[in-house]
């Protein structure tokens, strides 16, 4: 989950296991499949990006990773948006789960 204050969360694959959205905001959109799943799952992530505006759109993202070496050993990962922009963010001991526009 990238969040607007620049930073992000990992959540595993979804297994398809099923559930059932908890929330009764009445006249609110809500979320679906495995993003509704963890959405539902995690408060965090609901507080975070709060209810859908528009309906779950899938894409093939294109990505690029570049391994850094020595004193951070930080994973570097470039991830194409659908509008073109693309993301930045690390992995590793001081990535501190940050996120920016490259572009």
């Amino acid at each position: 989950m990238f969040y607007n204050t620049g930073t992000y969360a990992y959540f595993p694959d979804w297994d398809g296991t099923s559930y059932q959205i908890t929330d009764t905001t009445p006249n609110v959109m809500l979320p679906a499949n495995g993003f509704g799943y963890v959405w539902n799952a995690n408060p965090t992530v609901k507080r975070g990006l709060g209810f859908p505006t528009a309906a779950e759109q899938g894409y093939t993202a294109t990505y690029q990773s570049a391994i850094g070496y020595g004193k951070y050993e930080t994973t570097f990962y470039y991830v194409m948006l659908p509008d073109g922009r693309t993301i930045r963010y690390a992995v590793g001991a001081n990535s501190g789960f940050v996120w920016g526009l490259v572009n």
